[in-house]
Parts: C-alpha cells; sequence; structure tokens
C-alpha cells in the first residue's frame, strides 16, 4: 500500500515541478523576446546615429574626413 502512495506523491510533485517549468519557460521567452526587440531599436537607432554623422561629415571636408576615418 505505501507503494502506491509513494507513486501518487512522486506524480504529484512531478506535475509541480512541470508547472513550474512551463511558468519559468513563458517568463524567459517573455524577457529574450523583449531583449531582442531592444537590440533591433538600439541598431536601428545607431544606425541613423551613423548616417547623420556621415552626412555633418561630408560637409566638413578634412575634418569630416578625418572624423570618419577615425
Amino acid at each position: 500500500m505505501t507503494h502506491g502512495s509513494e507513486v501518487n506523491a512522486e506524480s504529484a510533485e512531478g506535475q509541480g515541478s512541470l508547472v513550474a517549468l512551463a511558468c519559468m519557460s513563458l517568463l524567459v521567452g517573455a524577457a529574450s523576446g523583449l531583449l531582442g526587440a531592444i537590440f533591433r531599436l538600439t541598431l536601428e537607432q545607431a544606425d541613423r546615429v551613423r548616417g547623420s554623422v556621415l552626412t555633418w561629415a561630408h560637409g566638413k571636408e578634412s575634418t569630416g574626413l578625418l572624423f570618419i576615418i577615425s
């Protein structure tokens, strides 16, 4: 009889850990998606800044050229 109750206890414990694992996977998925979105927005902003700097440098002759090279 005790063997059957041990199996039920292990089954209930296993289900609890599966629920916790499912919740953690949702949180980790949301966090990684948010991090990916922030990374993409950062790359887009860096590209806009780079374009602005290149536009500015083209009007500055040798100073702009030195700025772009460095």
